[in-house]
């Protein structure tokens, strides 16, 4: 789609990085797609003076410093293009840059802006790179930059946000149309952005963050060094901003992905029902709907403000867990989510017990708890210092501290199953590290691994989940052909849910022809790229009849694949009646042997 964007850039001195982001949009910008827009907030650096000779340029010259919002309001005001495009000064853009934020933005009507990711931004929107220089950095774009048309890649390359950042913000006109300009309120600079990303999330609209659209980003140039000048402005904002909406914006429209990763249905087009316990703004929910498109999003949350923003996009109920947990249909939810939840409740063991009937029997409960064995904490109780901070592993607002014996019990105290706990842990520097070794040498090295984890992932499954994945395995000994069995199956099993044991031990307990079973089952798993589940599976029916010459012919086969040829001729040489198809494997299996050994 051909649409005119109008490039807005506001300059307050730092005129070598105004050339050099106007250079890069020259370059890198193709002609009649955009026009550019400067507003000179009285810049003494000879910027104006520059500005005025530039021909492509419409330039306003302020009489004095008019701030970031009210000069972003100006050229708003001037803009002619479908698309307004806030760009800072110290960026450089890079090929293809306009071309691929334009597709996203129009690649749904209900996407009112989108953004690029970067070397130097907060919000998430930064990213690892490996280039030095300025030349590196042209190389390493040309090869980030890039469009994405079918689906699942549009969904590892775009992620909805809650909020982008305004250093590089496209928007269509129609959406600032609707919702009004840049907050004033905010002047000089910071929170501005934010503001106006609910705003349009408010609207009803999506915002969308391109991770396949690079560009490069000085940082704080505009506002200079964060001295405390410069914090004092952000404080100041940031209370405007709570004051205006009710809540903070940056934990509040967090995207927890390490909890996302851990809602794993084989198929990305499953319809999946999703429960988050103190889900602020929804951010992580919304990132759930950005991965799984058909999933129907539920949340309560306490803060009335942030629960409205939620409910744009999601169904959401105020109330406090503790109090009352609204009333859901039993056995109602896939996935049940507490993101540093129970920590803040007083009595998170009955908040557990309570929303366990809440799950399918298929169901999963995802949670994240600080760990209160990290030697951070440990040293400060050790030295008699104070373990409540402002921001940390344990902040001032966790009403409970829980070690990684305590997750264990609380969990398996209210009936969950298959407990999964994944440390969180960080980079340690030497001194730390000399106290870690300290804590080892008086209680062992055993408990290594706990004082290191900040956090823990925690998986479990419903209390009924024996019951579901026993029918499960036992519904497909009937019928292998039942394609959503099949996906239930491939989902348990890539999730850490079902073993190739419990597999067998469910087998074990059926009345088919468990041979049989257990070699389909084993192809099955096989053909989907789950070899952990397939050997056992083989073994185990060659354990029934070590003479079956298709357990024999199936594990010698999957062995030869592996590249493990001595015992893959092991158990086709105990074929008694080997065809000629079996006796040319064998060949080629000893072929594969002596070339491997030269």
């Amino acid at each position: 789609m051909k649409t005119l964007t109008s490039i807005i850039i506001l300059t307050y001195n730092q005129l070598d990085y105004t050339k050099q982001c106007i250079d890069s949009i020259r370059k890198y910008t193709a002609a009649g797609t955009y026009e550019l827009i400067v507003i000179d907030n009285k810049s003494t650096d000879g910027t104006p003076e520059w500005l005025s000779q530039q021909h492509d340029i419409l330039a306003v010259l302020n009489d004095r410093n008019e701030g970031f919002p009210k000069g972003c309001n100006q050229g708003i005001a001037l803009a002619k293009g479908e698309n307004v495009l806030l760009l800072n000064n110290d960026v450089i853009v890079t090929p293809r840059w306009l071309e691929l934020l334009v597709e996203s933005l129009y690649s749904d009507e209900r996407i009112a802006a989108v953004g690029p990711v970067t070397n130097s931004m907060s919000n998430f929107q930064q990213i690892e790179v490996p280039y030095k220089t300025i030349e590196e950095m042209f190389i390493f774009a040309d090869q980030f930059n890039g469009s994405n048309p079918n689906v699942t890649e549009f969904q590892e390359a775009y992620e909805y946000r809650l909020r982008l950042m305004g250093y590089c913000l496209l928007i269509k006109k129609q959406v600032i149309d609707q919702i009004g300009l840049l907050d004033e309120r905010f002047t000089p600079g910071n929170f501005e952005d934010d503001d106006f990303s609910f705003r349009m999330i408010e609207a009803g609209y999506y915002l969308v963050l391109c991770k396949n659209v690079f560009i490069h980003h000085y940082g704080s140039v505009s506002f200079g060094a964060k001295n405390e000048k410069y914090m004092a402005l952000m404080n100041s904002n940031k209370q405007k901003f709570v004051e205006k909406w009710g809540f903070e914006p940056g934990r509040s429209s967090l995207i927890r992905n390490d909890i996302i990763q851990l809602l794993s249905p084989f198929d990305r087009n499953a319809v999946i029902r999703v429960l988050e316990l103190g889900c602020l703004c929804g951010g992580t929910l919304m990132g759930i709907k950005g991965k799984f498109k058909n999933a129907e999003l539920h949340g309560i949350e306490e803060n009335k403000a942030a629960a409205a923003m939620a409910s744009n996009f999601a169904s959401v109920k105020t109330a406090n867990i503790e109090e009352r947990i609204p009333d859901y249909p039993a056995n109602y939810f896939d996935y049940i989510i507490l993101a540093d939840t129970l920590e803040h409740l007083q009595e998170p063991w009955e908040v557990l017990k309570n929303l366990s009937g809440l799950l399918k029997p298929s169901g999963k409960i995802v949670a994240s708890i600080p760990n209160f064995m990290h030697y951070s904490i440990l040293r400060e109780v050790l030295y008699g210092r104070g373990i409540y901070k402002e921001a940390g592993v344990v902040d001032r607002s966790q009403l409970r501290l829980f070690t990684q014996k305590d997750i264990k019990a609380m969990f398996t105290n209210a009936g969950f199953l298959n407990l999964r706990l994944y440390g969180e842990t960080g980079s340690i520097n030497d001194l730390d590290q000399q106290f870690v070794d300290e804590l080892v040498k008086l209680a062992g090295p055993s408990l290594r691994e706990q004082y290191e984890t900040k956090k823990y992932q925690i998986e479990a499954n419903s209390p009924n989940f024996d019951n579901y994945i026993t029918d499960l395995v036992d519904r497909l000994s009937l019928d292998m052909e039942n394609e959503e069995d099949l996906l239930k199956l491939l989902d348990n099993a890539c999730d850490g849910n079902l073993t190739s044991e419990q597999t067998i031990k469910i087998i074990d307990s059926l009345s088919c022809n468990r041979i049989e079973y257990a070699n389909k089952l084993a192809f099955f798993f096989y053909n989907n790229g789950l070899f952990n589940m397939v050997i056992p599976l083989l073994q185990y029916a060659i354990q029934l009849d070590s003479n079956d010459e298709n357990s024999l012919y199936n594990l010698g086969y999957i062995l030869f694949k592996a590249n493990e040829y001595e015992l893959a001729l092991h158990y086709l040489d105990q074929i008694q009646n080997k065809d000629e198809d079996i006796c040319q494997l064998m060949d080629e299996i000893r072929r594969g042997s002596i070339l491997c050994n030269q």
